[in-house]
């Protein structure tokens, strides 16, 4: 098939460091090359504004145009209601979108209004995750992100048993403050990697860390695979997320994930690490994260053995391989339906 993938037009594809979406362009464009297919990726930085990602889909709607495909395939609203008013119309829609677990303020609202347009005009539609499929009012594919298994994969040798790793862009819808303050006196540095979006947010982590968070910002992917391969435990305090593609990262790593329960379709609880409350008081939520950490901070045999779990379930769950292979389904029912 001759596939065209497009891009939010924010940030280049393959990313140089975060940007969550456009890696997973740029990998499901290589697995579903791996499987023979003619995969083409539709992307130009045009600025980092929501504002950009419109004069992007202007642009992109007449360079998809440019040469024929068999499947068009788009991953961002705003490129979305672009395409839904000038066309092209008929395309397959992956929704990654963390507001269809709760929105907050004005800007938010607006760009999940956008985002429930572009699920309900697409002519396919994948959602990331069960939770997401169960919002949505039409027929789902359930297809997750993926992960490169044998780039991440675990450094034991470079363990020390005191690395905590937070994986994620620093901005108070994570929660990295309930991290930090569930930290705060456990023998442990709490390792944060990603942008800072509010620095004002980030002073006030490092603030209820006592000394024990170390912001890290952006890094390229290979500096990321090091940080997560030589970690202990990934941490992911976040309640606003479509699928969690840090935790899939990190357990692909061989870490044992202590994160909040709306993700216990990919973390089970005792198994491949703790779930902690998404519902209660930051006091509540920061004791059930506090005792977990400790738990497996001071246990190296159940970090050890959570950790070969959480390998194991990324490995048979996630691998590209297999996800594109899905992917591929959906394409060619659409294609069938041509």
């Amino acid at each position: 098939m001759r596939i065209t993938l497009v891009g939010a037009g924010m940030i280049p594809i393959p990313p140089p460091g975060y940007g969550a979406v456009e890696k997973h362009v740029w990998n499901l464009s290589e697995a579903l090359r791996a499987r023979g297919h003619e995969v083409r990726i539709v992307n130009k930085v045009f600025g980092a504004s929501s504002k950009d990602e419109y004069r992007f889909a202007l642009w992109a709607r007449k360079e998809v145009a440019r040469e024929p495909h068999d499947v068009l395939h788009l991953h961002t609203p705003g490129v979305a209601a672009v395409f839904r008013a000038l066309g092209p119309r008929r395309w397959v829609y992956t929704t990654h979108s963390r507001h269809w677990a709760g929105t907050k303020g004005v800007g938010e609202r607006v760009g999940f209004a956008l985002e429930r347009q572009a699920v309900a005009h697409a002519a396919e539609v994948i959602a990331v995750s069960r939770f997401v499929a169960q919002q949505i009012d039409r027929p789902t594919h359930v297809v997750p992100n993926g992960v490169d298994v044998e780039r991440y994969a675990p450094d034991l040798p470079a363990r020390n048993g005191k690395r905590v790793i937070g994986l994620g862009e620093i901005a108070e819808h994570k929660r990295w403050h309930l991290a930090a303050r569930a930290a705060r006196g456990l023998d442990c540095e709490l390792r944060l990697v990603g942008p800072i979006r509010d620095p004002a947010y980030a002073d006030r982590v490092e603030a209820d860390g006592g000394g024990r968070v170390r912001m890290l910002g952006p890094m390229d992917e290979a500096d990321l695979v090091r940080e997560l391969a030589r970690g202990d435990v990934l941490v992911h305090p976040s309640v606003t997320e479509s699928f969690g593609m840090a935790v899939v990262e990190g357990m692909s790593c061989g870490l044992p994930v202590v994160c909040s329960d709306m993700l216990s379709f990919l973390v089970e609880h005792g198994k491949e690490g703790w779930l902690v409350p998404t519902k209660g008081d930051d006091e509540t939520r920061v004791a059930a994260l506090r005792a977990r950490l400790a738990e497996l901070l001071g246990d190296a045999e159940m970090r050890d053995r959570m950790g070969r779990r959480a390998r194991q379930r990324a490995v048979e769950g996630y691998s590209w391989p297999s996800i594109a292979e899905r992917v591929e389904a959906v394409y060619r029912r659409l294609v069938e339906r041509s």
